[in-house]
């Protein structure tokens, strides 16, 4: 249960992040979206820390605090409105308010490891490990949101601090990319082979087949990214 110790870190830090975040986003709730990626990632992590009804690790559950933010946003630009009232803070100026860790929720071992996971998970994904490529903002915000809670050398709330655990995982994923093979260049297509003839059994008898293949292929697109949000939801629990 959230002390005021942590109370007061919400207030004063992760909701001013999460505002400025919003406000830069040009598309609330699109994946490609850096800014967008880096909100849910903050309160992704700041979920894994509180676990309440206000900071669950599923960030867009109704009720939330986020979903009510994200809530208020759309209906402020349907209407027109300036941004919504509140203090706002640049998450990467690399400062804030100082606060004792006494109070700060503890036995979070088991949820650190969830965390850490899922950052894993999404720094595998991103094309470049840098804050122009939304996967790796995500995990930045998860690591960020986590570490607003934590404040430890391991888990800061500016989480590219040298030393910290995301900075060790974005350099063993440098390693990791830069150790993978590089794709193959294609190769100049050969001579095309003649049709093959099928009677009509043939033909009747592979249709099957081929409507599970495209069962199995052909909306895949739409439904991973449909699932994209329940898949960062779901990491929380992995």
């Amino acid at each position: 249960m959230a002390t005021n110790v942590a109370e007061s870190i919400v207030e004063s830090q992760v909701l001013p992040w999460l505002r400025h975040l919003l406000k830069e986003c040009k598309r609330l709730e699109d994946q490609q979206d850096t800014a967008w990626r880096h909100a849910y990632g903050i309160a992704q992590g700041t979920g894994f820390s509180l676990q309440n009804r206000q900071w669950p690790p599923f960030p867009t559950t109704s009720g939330s605090a986020f979903n009510s933010l994200v809530t208020g946003d759309k209906v402020r630009r349907e209407q027109g409105k300036p941004a919504q009232p509140g203090k706002t803070a640049d998450p990467f100026a690399g400062e804030g308010p100082e606060f004792s860790r006494e109070g700060l929720p503890q036995g979070l071992a088991a949820r650190e490891r969830q965390a850490e996971q899922l950052i894993k998970g999404m720094l595998k994904q991103a094309r470049v490990l840098d804050a122009s490529d939304p996967c790796w903002r995500h995990a930045y915000g998860i690591a960020q949101g986590f570490g607003a809670l934590r404040r430890t050398e391991l888990w800061p709330p500016f989480p590219n601090t040298e030393g910290s655990r995301f900075s060790f995982l974005v350099e063993q994923e440098k390693k990791a990319k830069a150790a993978a093979p590089a794709p193959r260049r294609p190769t100049a297509a050969g001579p095309e082979a003649p049709p093959t003839l099928v009677d009509g059994g043939e033909a009747f008898r592979a249709m099957p087949t081929m409507l599970q293949g495209g069962e199995a292929g052909g909306g895949a697109g739409g439904e991973a990214f449909r699932a994209m949000p329940t898949m960062m939801d779901a990491g929380g629990e992995a």
